[in-house]
């Protein structure tokens, strides 16, 4: 059922996305958005300030500490875990159930934590490093991590939607879920109470914070920017199509490290795409993913 018919509500935007609690919808949390976004959505709160502020912290202090503490780090990366309650994400994976060996994360995070000579790794200066380098992980791993680190955001904009709409609030059991703390800057551990809707434990999403993709992917960063780049500098490229260099310098199998390998041998390459994308996010992002309304989920 959907969350509108559950709460016996008009037909009007509340500015949470409104989908089935029955199964999976294929929607991601992206974090960019919440610089955009007010704390005021629809009639609910969401402290978007407070949750960009969780997700940077997090990349920034692992990236930071990662020399010192591999393992831990790694460990904790490889734990998360689909949070059901949004309703988000590819239904049941879809997936081989292969993850990413440990050995190969750690050899990309060596890479993507070491500093540059702008003084920032790629993780901290963008945290979709990770969906662009790291082999087998995709939008929907990223988006269960952005959703762990601000659970509790997520879980108080649900409250207040509720409230302020004067719903009757059921809750069923009490739950431990880990949120990051930017104090300790570790996972501390807080009990729940789920909120049922239907009879569904679930959390409302914000519609400004979610996308039916994210804007960059790595086939976009090669074809765009890669290719560009040596068609642009390396006089064998100049006459060659786009097809051509792929099939002659990526093989789509390895296409991740292969541009991350590109990546650390020409860092302009990666600074001109996150110039052009996270630059101009706000105009380009919120007209081609982002949701434009509650009910946009098809």
């Amino acid at each position: 059922m959907f969350i509108r018919d559950a709460l016996n509500l008009s037909n009007e935007n509340y500015g949470f996305v409104n989908l089935d609690v029955g199964k999976d919808t294929q929607l991601y949390i992206d974090y960019s958005l919440f610089i955009g976004a007010q704390d005021f959505i629809g009639v609910g709160t969401f402290h978007s300030m407070v949750a960009y502020n969780k997700v940077m912290d997090y990349f920034a202090f692992n990236a930071n500490q990662y020399q010192y503490n591999k393992k831990k780090i790694i460990a904790e990366f490889n734990s998360i875990h689909e949070i059901n309650e949004t309703h988000f994400g590819v239904s049941k994976r879809q997936s081989s159930g292969k993850g990413t060996p440990k050995n190969v994360i750690t050899g990309i995070f060596d890479e993507l934590t070491k500093k540059r000579s702008n003084g920032k790794s790629l993780l901290e200066e963008n945290p979709l490093a990770t969906v662009l380098f790291v082999k087998r992980l995709g939008p929907d791993y990223f988006s269960d991590l952005v959703t762990a680190i601000i659970y509790d955001e997520l879980y108080l904009y649900t409250l207040s939607v509720l409230k302020k709409l004067c719903v009757n609030i059921e809750y069923g059991n009490k739950q431990i879920h880990k949120i990051w703390d930017v104090q300790v800057h570790d996972w501390v551990e807080r009990t729940y109470r789920q909120i049922l809707i239907d009879g569904v434990p679930t959390l409302l999403v914000p519609t400004d914070i979610t996308v039916h993709k994210f804007l960059y992917d790595t086939d976009t960063y090669v074809q765009k920017y890669i290719i560009e780049d040596l068609r642009f500098n390396d006089p064998r490229c100049k006459d060659m199509s786009k097809k051509q260099i792929m099939d002659k310098y990526f093989s789509t199998h390895d296409l991740k490290q292969e541009a991350l390998n590109y990546t650390i041998q020409h860092p302009n390459v990666y600074k001109n795409f996150l110039d052009r994308t996270v630059g101009v996010f706000a105009s380009n992002h919120k007209n081609e993913y982002r949701l434009m309304n509650d009910d946009d989920i098809i």
